[in-house]
């Protein structure tokens, strides 16, 4: 097991919505990801869907929810287990009425297969 952050960056224009954004996962490990963080210019919010399709929260929630700072992270409990050469997927919606630079940071740790 190694530690890794996998990042992502959007950009929205004013209001934009953008659905199944793919977040794809190396294909020589798996990732497990435990906390969340990012940075952003303007409010947004977003639900994240797990490798199997299936979302994290039961609609679009409040980045501040979902997304932490630096500082602070979000922790996710229990942890989104990502096979090697699968997706995360995000919708995300702009909320800010202006253009919307995001970068969103997955933190966890790569497992590789044990010989």
């Amino acid at each position: 097991d190694e530690v890794a952050i996998d990042q992502h960056s959007i950009s929205l224009a004013a209001s934009q919505e953008l659905l199944d954004q793919s977040i794809p996962i190396d294909s020589d490990s798996d990732f497990v990801v435990a906390k969340i963080v990012g940075v952003k210019d303007g409010n947004y919010e977003l639900n994240i869907r797990m490798p199997d399709g299936r979302r994290i929260c039961s609609s679009m929630v409040r980045d501040s929810i979902v997304v932490g700072v630096t500082q602070f992270p979000v922790p996710i409990v229990p942890h989104i287990y990502a096979p090697a050469g699968s997706h995360i997927g995000i919708d995300i919606h702009d909320l800010s009425a202006a253009a919307n630079d995001i970068v969103i940071s997955f933190i966890g740790w790569r497992r590789y297969p044990t010989k």
